[in-house]
């Protein structure tokens, strides 16, 4: 099991009868416990929305500097395999 740095209170979602049921079936099939699987599936989303605002903002910057889209593409590739995007 992980060891989180700075425990939070359980969080107070709510959710209607048919999304709960949703989430209890994908997390069954997942093999994880309800918490792991919404914790799991909540920083995913987070992930997703960081690394799309960071690709626009990378995106406009480029733009900005008038850099050609090959130049663009290439930079996004070397900061994804950097992991500094």
């Amino acid at each position: 099991m992980h060891q989180y740095r700075s425990p939070v209170p359980s969080l107070n979602v709510t959710f209607a009868e048919h999304e709960l049921a949703l989430l209890r079936l994908a997390a069954a099939s997942a093999g994880q416990s309800l918490a792991r699987f919404v914790r799991g599936a909540a920083l995913a989303e987070a992930w997703e929305h960081h690394l799309r605002a960071a690709y626009e903002d990378m995106h406009r910057n480029l733009s900005e500097q008038g850099a050609p889209l090959a130049d663009r593409a290439t930079y996004l590739a070397v900061v994804a395999q950097e992991g500094t995007l």
